[in-house]
């Protein structure tokens, strides 16, 4: 299964490359991360969400103003605001008046709340900034670590070619009767380790990715 699952990894990847084209560039890497990453954004999140407690608390500082008016009409029989006494005619009536409203035995108590809510933000700020240069460094090594296998699986390439030529060369020498058959049996022995060489890099580079 462990085959099976190396040799689709394989052909996705023959089919990304040769039907896209498409290429992951170190920068490309790290931008999609930091864009879909969840710990990336629910520290995002977290960050806008004391930017609006921060906010909500300096809207409470504000007084509150109030105004209201009515108005009135009537006809018939009322009695009248100048002689108190009834007669039969028509009435209009308005008021109004405005109110100013403010908090002032809570004030040093908001205050303390938006000096507590404002180093709130720059903390989740700061960890925002942390949790996009872990992320962005941990991509890059990882990013690094491709590259690496990739030129270690290339080493082991020439080294396996070269073991392949040593060996042709050697049987060749076997039987003219120049070098025992010994040296042709240490140079399969060292083809079969440069081969399993290979494979284990080559498993490290789709691992790697």
């Amino acid at each position: 299964s462990r085959i099976v699952g190396v040799i689709l990894v394989l052909l996705f990847a023959d089919i990304t490359s040769a039907g896209a084209q498409d290429t992951w560039s170190l920068e490309r890497c790290v931008d999609y991360a930091l864009q879909n990453n969840l710990q990336v954004k629910q520290q995002e999140i977290q960050r806008r969400l004391s930017e609006l407690t921060l906010q909500q608390s300096k809207l409470g500082m504000i007084p509150s103003l109030n105004a209201s008016t009515s108005a009135g009409y009537s006809q018939g029989r009322n009695p009248s605001p100048q002689t108190n006494t009834y007669v039969t005619q028509a009435f209009f009536s308005a008021d109004g008046g405005v109110s100013l409203g403010a908090d002032i035995f809570n004030w040093f108590y908001k205050q303390r709340t938006i000096a507590a809510n404002r180093y709130d933000l720059q903390s989740n700020s700061f960890l925002l900034q942390k949790a996009r240069n872990d992320l962005a460094f941990n991509v890059a090594t990882a990013f690094l670590q491709i590259l690496l296998n990739t030129e270690q699986q290339k080493v082991n390439e020439v080294q396996v070619e070269l073991t392949k030529s040593n060996l042709e060369n050697t049987k060749k020498l076997v039987i003219a009767g120049s070098v025992p058959e010994s040296n042709q049996a240490d140079l399969e022995a060292q083809l079969a380790q440069d081969s399993t060489n290979l494979v284990t890099a080559q498993n490290q580079v789709v691992l790697s990715i």
